[in-house]
Formats: structure tokens, sequence, C-alpha cells
């Protein structure tokens, strides 16, 4: 199952890149988040336009619904940033690879995953600072009562590419774990406190 090898192989740079990014930190502050909000923006923008041209409707999927720089935006705003300043948000310049089909999958497969991730992540923001889908978690509430459904239609689209597009599982891995690793990189530069 191609669910297992992705989960099983990425599971060093999943922990890398989830402990480059403190949104669980019980000391977290507006400001805090709302860097961390910066960066994934950073992330996520140049990231799905690459993506936006897999053939997502041959694998059964909708990308239009599932993308979360829309979403980031909106918790920028609902933080006090105005539109004109998520406009000039800088873009990460080492983006993974999704040259072929897998990879760019494998990609999917990680900004995907974070949405199971986000369900933990929004009750403590909604505990710690008082953040709801309206007021600045937005992007942690993606699919809100859906991301179970969501997430089990996106592993059916992948089973499709691999079964019928011909896709490498480990070509597949190959962009998820580059993604992760992206991610961490740009994190750890984004979110670095100025010594």
């Amino acid at each position: 199952m191609i669910h297992a090898l992705l989960k099983d192989g990425t599971r060093a740079q999943h922990a890398r890149a989830e402990a480059s990014l403190p949104v669980m930190d019980p000391a977290l502050t507006r400001a805090d988040y709302a860097r961390v909000l910066h960066a994934l923006h950073g992330f996520h923008a140049p990231l799905e336009r690459q993506l936006a041209a897999v053939p997502w409707d041959r694998l059964g999927l909708d990308w239009d619904a599932r993308r979360k720089t829309p979403l980031l935006a909106r918790d920028l705003r609902a933080l006090g940033g105005a539109p004109a300043d998520v406009a000039v948000i800088p873009a990460c310049d080492r983006l993974p690879d999704a040259s072929t089909l897998a990879r760019a999958l494998g990609c999917a497969y990680v900004l995907e995953g974070a949405t199971l991730g986000g369900q933990l992540v929004r009750r403590h923001l909604a505990r710690t600072l008082g953040l709801g889908p309206d007021t600045g978690a937005a992007y942690y509430h993606a699919y809100g009562d859906d991301v179970g459904p969501m997430w089990r239609t996106f592993l059916a689209g992948l089973a499709v590419a691999v079964e019928r597009e011909g896709c490498p599982p480990d070509e597949l891995l190959a962009g998820a774990r580059d993604t992760f690793d992206a991610l961490a990189e740009w994190l750890d530069r984004t979110l670095a406190v100025p010594a």
C-alpha cells in the first residue's frame, strides 16, 4: 500500500519538519504565530503554483478545493495584516522537485498530510491564543469536519496514480522526502531568531 510506504519512508523527514514548526509551543504568542503563517505562506504559494499543473481530475481530485494559500492569507489578514502585506511575503526559493507526476504527488502528500496534524494544532491554538477558523486559524481548520473524507479521497487518488498512471512508488517517496526537507530548511531559515 502506497500510504504505508510514504508514511514509513518519510518518518525521519517528517519529524525534522515538525520540529522546525513551533506551533505547539505552550509559550507561542500571536506574533510568533503570525511569523509561522508568513513562513507557511511563503512555502505553500510557489509550491501550489507548481502543483496546479498536475492532472488532478484524472486522479479524481479537486485541486482548487485543496489549496491552502487562500486560508493562510485569510489568517494573516485576520491577525491584522493588510492584503498588500500578504502579497509581498517572500517565496521559498528552494522548492522540492515536482517535475514528474509522481514527485508532484509526493509533494502533495506532505501538504495534504498536514491537514491531519492540523487537528491537534487547531485545538492548541484555540486553547492558548483563542483562535478559530474566522479569527486566524483557518489554515488549521482546513476541510472542517471533512478532514477524514478528504484524506481518504487523496489516498485513493494516489492509488490511481500508481495503478493507472504508472507512477513509480519510489518517485512518490522521493517527492515526499524532498518536500519535508525543503519545508524544514525553509522554516529553519525564515523562523530563525536573529542572534
